[in-house]
């Protein structure tokens, strides 16, 4: 069998996932082309959290999150946060962002604990753009606090427009004649 029908995670509805076929199928084609190769800031919330490979070297969270607000409400996004020595800071910083409660992070030994990070907000900066086999990949390169402007500020730098000092000059303004009469028609 080439195909079969699957829900999507996003919408809900059924459509067709085809076996052979090299094209984004990571949701349903309605869902895909909502989004475009751009960069979002979106509001999220943690749907579930996971703690994976505990026993391991590098153990993790597995955060699946959806975006809260706009047009892409309801689009899922999957995160994976290292929780090992070497990446404690960044793991506590990402989880200051979510707004995770202080107390439980500021103690000589920080507490996770999956029912207080299930159901926290961020706004999460993401690049959308399209891999070399048409799939659709999501680079996430910043988060912030529900209130905060960090997001924001470092976007509109990125796309600041520099507007020219110089004067644009046509020459061919008085031989056109843009009043009536042009200059060398005048004497």
């Amino acid at each position: 069998m080439s195909d079969k029908i699957v829900i999507c995670r996003n919408c809900g509805e059924p459509y067709y996932f085809y076996k052979y076929t090299v094209a984004d199928q990571s949701c349903c084609p309605a869902c895909i082309s909502k989004l475009k190769a751009r960069t979002y800031i979106w509001v999220v919330f943690v749907k579930s959290c996971e703690f994976r490979d505990l026993e391991r070297e590098k153990p993790y969270m597995r955060i699946e999150a959806m975006v809260e607000e706009g047009d892409h409400a309801g689009f899922g996004l999957d995160f994976r946060i290292y929780v090992h020595a070497k990446s404690r800071s960044w793991a506590t910083w990402f989880l200051k962002r979510f707004g995770y409660p202080e107390e439980l992070l500021d103690s000589g030994q920080p507490t996770l604990r999956r029912r207080e990070i299930e159901g926290l907000h961020c706004k999460v900066h993401v690049e959308v753009e399209v891999d070399g086999r048409g799939f659709l990949r999501f680079n996430a390169k910043g988060f912030d606090r529900i209130g905060g402007t960090e997001l924001e500020d470092r976007l509109a730098k990125q796309q600041k427009v520099t507007i020219g000092t110089t004067p644009e000059v046509d020459i061919m303004a008085d031989v056109k004649g843009e009043n009536g009469l042009g200059v060398l028609d005048q004497l």
